[in-house]
């Protein structure tokens, strides 16, 4: 079971990391950042939930139902890499407010 972090992040908790995922307009559909993850990837956070900051990079490699989507998630604005593969590549965008449904 997960929470809200703030306007813009959903958090879930695993035993060895945190997830924090967020919106992606590029790609209509969430993204995660894996923070303190100790067997792999992490990335650091500033610890906002409202205007978040992550480094390094966020790359999602394309998918049959995903495009590529490399992007730079900082003081709560998404800035798309040229590189990725949808209609807002090379754009900055606000990051939307995360809205979780309840089951």
């Amino acid at each position: 079971m997960g929470e809200a972090v703030g306007s813009k992040l959903y958090g879930l908790t695993a035993p060895d990391r945190q997830i924090l995922l967020f919106y992606c307009p590029g790609c209509k559909r969430t993204h995660p950042y894996h923070v303190g993850n100790k067997t792999g990837p992490s990335w650091n956070w500033n610890g906002d939930g409202d205007k978040p900051t992550f480094t390094p990079s966020l790359l999602v490699y394309a998918s049959e139902t995903t495009p590529r989507c490399h992007l730079f998630l900082t003081d709560g604005v998404i800035r798309y890499c040229g590189d990725s593969e949808h209609d807002l590549a090379g754009q900055s965008v606000p990051c939307p407010d995360f809205q979780h449904d309840s089951d």
